[in-house]
């Protein structure tokens, strides 16, 4: 591909990714890091879901740790 317009390279890697990453586990955190998740995937909450929640085991281990936000 030949192009000298930013969007349409973005488009043609997120394509590429998406169809060669398909079954791999990557589309999400992708859609996360581009900050597609909210519109593209039912039910995403900003502001939580971008994050794992820490497991409680490691918050007892070690009470400098705080839980990430909105868990």
């Amino acid at each position: 591909m030949t192009t000298t317009d930013q969007q349409q390279m973005r488009e043609a890697i997120r394509h590429e990714r998406q169809v060669e990453l398909g079954f791999e586990l990557h589309r999400f955190f992708d859609l996360v890091r581009w900050g597609l998740a909210p519109t593209l995937l039912p039910g995403f909450q900003e502001n939580k879901h971008e994050l794992f929640p820490l497991p409680q085991t490691e918050l007892d281990l070690n009470p400098s740790l705080e839980q990430n936000p909105e868990y």
